[in-house]
């Protein structure tokens, strides 16, 4: 159940063994019992109640699901966002790091990550656009973590995102923003897993190559289907570093260079053949 494209995700899902199918809930009976997790990818059409019941009752036999939430409105799901306990605010995290970088503020840059198995010890920095928040109560049974947090000099904007953006500290809420959780219980002696996203577009064709959001996708999709030992921690490519040399430092290493080392070389050579003769 998708609204963005995720074609190039699922071929790489493919390559690592995932064999991926999409589920239409209006012909299917229910959601097969042989899947190891289900996606819902913002949908962009209002789902019909039977719809929902199936995406219920999955969730009742301890499916294990994927749901990745863009803004409102939910289109009908609002069911299985109160079956799973979650809070979701309204607003968009407006991150101001990610203008550093030459994007715009309205893509939250993660570079902080829950200490959970999905992401523990993961360091890429990732890139969400138009993210929203994520919280999760307790009294549902669940077990939450916090994944993902973004924007710590941000704010979740609440107003419109179509001019200049300032924090409004009477309507907006302060940063850091979590718009990923996981949530865990167990379900006839089986551990039950759910992870949801507040973005629907960080595994889509356009953004996958950002970053580490590659990375961190299959990272979810393991652990999901609970294959926790395939989950990876990518190494960080190493930082260029550069040598800041004022010039009479750059003229005296220039004449070691040009001069010095090679006439050290020449003495060594005489040295060595001078002994040899002697011999």
């Amino acid at each position: 159940m998708a609204n963005h494209d995720l074609g190039d995700f699922g071929k790489k899902l493919e390559a690592k063994g995932f064999k991926t199918a999409s589920l239409n809930l209006t012909l299917a009976q229910d959601v097969p019992d042989n899947a190891s997790l289900l996606v819902i990818a913002s949908p962009q059409v209002d789902l019909m109640p039977e719809e929902v019941e199936k995406l219920k009752s999955y969730l009742d036999k301890g499916g294990n699901l994927l749901w990745l939430i863009d803004q409102e409105p939910l289109h009908g799901l609002e069911p299985l966002a109160e079956k799973l306990g979650l809070a979701l605010t309204p607003g968009t995290v407006v991150d101001p790091a990610a203008q550093q970088l030459n994007a715009a503020p309205t893509i939250a840059l993660g570079a902080v990550y829950g200490r959970h198995p999905a992401t523990l010890g993961f360091n890429l920095v990732t890139a969400f656009p138009y993210a929203r928040t994520i919280g999760a109560s307790e009294d549902k049974g669940w077990q939450s973590t916090p994944l993902i947090e973004v924007a710590p000099q941000g704010w979740v904007e609440t107003g419109k995102l179509d001019g200049p953006l300032a924090f409004d500290k009477n309507r907006d809420t302060p940063g850091p923003a979590t718009i990923a959780i996981a949530l865990e219980r167990n379900v006839e002696d089986k551990s039950q897993r759910v992870i949801v996203v507040g973005n629907g577009g960080f595994l889509s064709n356009t953004y996958l190559g950002n970053g580490g959001n590659l990375d961190l996708g299959l990272n979810l999709f393991n652990w999901l289907a609970g294959d926790d030992g395939l989950i990876t921690i990518p190494t960080k490519a190493a930082q260029d570093t550069s040598l800041n040399l004022s010039k009479n430092a750059a003229a005296v290493i220039s004449i070691g260079f040009l001069i010095i080392l090679p006439l050290a070389f020449i003495g060594i050579g005489i040295g060595t053949w001078w002994r040899r003769r002697k011999a």
